[in-house]
């Protein structure tokens, strides 16, 4: 771990909680109203009819995995002095959630030897830590802590965390830029679902909006370096689809099928806090894009024995829990040390007074990952390593745009149908159609038939956006009737072009126009910006990785991961809000 990929060639990155007794009904819809408002995907605020139905069935409010809300837990794993402890002792400190007329909600520690009294913060909806010992220490939770947890899932442990946040990136930028004494170089990558969203708000096109970003964060702020996450996402679709070739022909000898889409970190949290250990071997270990180029930066920064922090612009808050995985990091320093959303980045750049909308801006172009895994292949154009075309290259651009998600579907079912049918599927998008009427684009499913002559059983693929969708995979799965080869799961409804950090629209504009024009600029971005060192990249990466296929360490450590179930302790199976 921490070789280099290559040494040269990285100028620019080497530089030279439990309600209060006697809480009411009004009360209690107030704490559900909050409770709606934090969750990741924007929801309206309950009508008074629908909170008065809710309260009629009960004094508490109680929330089930039936919908696209995932509720908050009243445990938590840091002890109150300071501590963290075990998951299974979570329960011993209690999380109270008290909303006060302000809309505020605090998060305070309880013990029997102690009792604290919630104080909301004035104006506005927003945690406040309450102090222990005596008021001068407050209780913290860090994103580490929240991933140990088995209480919470997926975007409400945003509201339970320290956020990662726009003032610790300009932080850390105006320290390089003064030359700081042990200041990092800051590199930021970019994913293309945040730049397609800037250029809808802005009016712009995805090419001109890249340009733009990356010179207001290059010359506007100081960053050394600016990328596209979509090199790592390249690299990590054709990982996943070697990965599902591998599966399916190992599928006779016990290799678990359907194979199940890893890059969304909301949804492998809550597989691995709450779906159960029968989903674990189904998950993919392919790395997410973002985790994917933070391995190869910190990587090449490792090599040359630079000091690099690594900030993610991303559509999604739940990719700050992912930043802080364990299981990615590079001798204990993350691979990803910062994650920003869509949002944040927007307020960051307002903050320094930079208007990416504005007429005549400066433009750069972004740099290229390529060049710190392998300098000649970034000149020459390429190199044929290893016999991978087809994967990310350019039968994947000939045949249909990626999906907003990504377009795991779309390539890793064109790639097994050229690799085991021995001929593509046609041209165009893949005959995706709704599981049912009512589920609409976010269950969708399709089979490839084998062509005459191939003895093979067709091949089925699903997209599954939401956790609505997700319980219904997963009643399949449990059930042994999913019959699925490959299942992208996305954790947002509508996939991650509607991820809960996304730019908000404006008034008059609603939700669904906005996610409209989002989507038309990502899919415009394959016609228009074909950058030709994406496929290179690939093989280039596989050639420095001595990779076959991730079948060697260095690869495997770049490219892969690991999952493990977090146990939910017994006493919160009965948390009620």
């Amino acid at each position: 771990a921490g070789a280099p990929l290559h040494t040269r060639g990285a100028g620019a990155l080497l530089g030279g909680g439990r309600a209060p007794a006697g809480a009411a009904q009004a009360g209690a819809a107030t704490h559900l109203a909050a409770l709606l408002r934090a969750c990741h995907s924007p929801h309206p605020t309950p009508s008074p009819a629908i909170l008065a139905t809710a309260m009629a069935f009960s004094s508490a409010v109680r929330i089930a995995d039936v919908n696209d809300f995932i509720a908050p837990s009243q445990a938590c794993v840091v002890g109150i002095n300071g501590g963290s402890k075990d998951a299974k002792a979570a329960y011993a400190l209690e999380t109270a959630a008290v909303v006060g007329d302000a809309g505020a909600v605090q998060i305070h520690g309880r013990d029997d030897d102690l009792s604290m009294a919630p104080t909301p913060s004035p104006g506005g909806f927003g945690f406040a830590q309450a102090g222990v010992d005596g008021g001068t220490t407050a209780v913290k939770v860090t994103l580490n802590d929240c991933l140990a947890c088995s209480g919470c899932v997926t975007s409400a442990e945003t509201v339970l965390m320290e956020a990662q946040s726009g003032e610790q990136l300009l932080t850390a930028l105006d320290a390089a830029a003064q030359g700081a004494a042990g200041a990092a170089r800051v590199v930021v990558s970019l994913a293309p679902q945040t730049i397609a969203s800037v250029a809808a708000a802005a009016g712009l096109s995805v090419a001109v909006t890249r340009r733009r970003l990356c010179a207001a964060l290059k010359r506007g702020l100081g960053a050394a370096a600016v990328y596209d996450v979509a090199e790592g996402r390249d690299l990590a679709l054709a990982e996943a689809c070697l990965e599902f070739v591998q599966r399916y022909r190992g599928r006779a000898a016990g290799a678990p099928l359907p194979l199940l889409a890893s890059s969304c970190p909301g949804w492998v949290c809550y597989a691995e806090k709450t779906a159960g250990s029968y989903v674990l071997p189904h998950i993919s270990t392919v790395k997410s894009p973002q985790a994917v180029a933070g391995a190869l930066i910190k990587r090449a920064a490792s090599g040359a024995g630079a000091r690099v922090l690594h900030a993610a612009v991303m559509p999604c808050a739940d990719k700050k829990l992912e930043a802080s995985r364990d299981e990615l990091t590079l001798g204990g320093e993350p691979e990803c040390d910062l994650v920003l959303t869509t949002i944040e980045l927007q307020d960051m750049l307002r903050t320094r007074g930079i208007d990416i909308a504005a007429g005549g801006g400066p433009e750069d172009d972004v740099d290229a990952l390529i060049e710190l895994v392998a300098p000649r292949a970034a000149a020459d154009g390429g190199t044929e390593t290893m016999d991978i075309d087809g994967l990310a290259g350019d039968a994947q651009r000939a045949s249909a745009p990626l999906g907003g998600s990504g377009g795991w579907v779309e390539t890793v079912a064109r790639f097994a149908c050229t690799e085991l049918f021995g001929t593509p599927p046609p041209p165009g998008p893949l005959p995706l159609a709704p599981l049912r009427k009512r589920s609409g684009a976010d269950f969708q499913v399709c089979e490839l038939p084998p062509p005459p002559g191939v003895d093979m059983p067709p091949l089925r693929f699903a997209t599954v956006y939401g956790f609505k969708s997700i319980q219904g995979l997963l009643r399949k799965l449990k059930t042994k009737t999913c019959d699925y080869d490959y299942v992208e799961v996305m954790a947002c409804p509508g996939g991650c072009l509607n991820g809960g950090g996304q730019l908000r629209p404006p008034e008059g504009v609603t939700a669904r126009e906005r996610l409209a024009e989002v989507d038309s600029a990502y899919h415009s971005a394959a016609e228009q910006d074909q950058m030709p060192w994406r496929a290179p990249l690939v093989r280039a990466t596989h050639g420095a990785l001595g990779g076959d296929g991730g079948a060697s360490t260095a690869a495997r450590e770049a490219l892969r991961t690991s999952y493990k179930l977090r146990e939910k302790p017994a006493a919160l199976q009965a948390t009620n809000w």
